[in-house]
């Protein structure tokens, strides 16, 4: 090598050296700038809703019972007109009416068909119970009554449900073995009378009225 070779070459070296440092920089600044760019893209907020969905309301009316859950007796077990307490009674004319007691003894209960329309009369009489119906208002159905009234309840002719006002005797005209089991259901007519270790309940399904009763509650509707 002559030594104006070797002289150009000293030359040429800074300004290699410079252009390989300006390139470097450049791709690191460029390798920088993706990974700030790739960090600071924001994360979407997940959307709100904007109004809480409302539940659907709770039915009013009573619900149809299950008549599976119940095992329907014979009417003819507890017709009036095999009691010997009404033996050659009116009240004890076949398919007239038809009595039973809860497997406690707490409650005695009937059905009868009425004489004069395609109604019945049915209710429970209760012998022992924590509630009472109010009667200090004139509005009140027991308000003033000279009967006992209270103890227990009664629907005559399809109408609504209410307090019973009658003797300690009703629904008591037939043996004391007459006993509807829990688990049993007596169907007469439109008329179903259901017993259960929490009470009695029976319904008009021509009326669509009836009631609930036990030691510790009442229901009309």
């Amino acid at each position: 090598m002559t030594r104006h070779h070797a002289a150009a070459v000293l030359l040429a070296l800074p300004c290699l050296l410079l252009l390989t440092g300006c390139v470097g920089g450049a791709a690191a600044e460029a390798g920088n700038g993706d990974a700030a760019s790739s960090s600071a893209a924001p994360t979407q907020p997940a959307p709100v809703p904007t109004s809480v969905p409302t539940p659907s309301p709770s039915p009013t009316s009573e619900p149809t019972p299950d008549a599976t859950q119940f095992a329907i007796v014979d009417p003819a077990s507890y017709d009036l007109a095999a009691s010997p307490l009404l033996a050659g009674t009116e009240a004890g004319d076949p398919g007239r009416g038809f009595e039973f007691d809860s497997p406690s003894g707490n409650l005695h209960c009937g059905i009868y068909r009425q004489r004069s329309s395609e109604d019945f009369l049915y209710g429970c009489r209760i012998d022992e119970k924590d509630w009472s119906f109010p009667d200090a208002d004139p509005s009140d159905f027991c308000h003033g009554m000279e009967v006992r009234c209270g103890w227990g309840i009664e629907s005559d002719g399809g109408e609504t449900p209410r307090p019973l006002a009658k003797s300690d005797a009703t629904y008591s005209l037939h043996p004391v073995d007459w006993v509807l089991p829990y688990g049993s259901a007596i169907v007469v007519g439109p008329i179903t009378c259901e017993s259960t270790d929490t009470g009695v309940t029976c319904r008009d399904a021509d009326h669509a009225h009836g009631f609930t009763i036990s030691h510790s509650r009442n229901r009309i509707w």
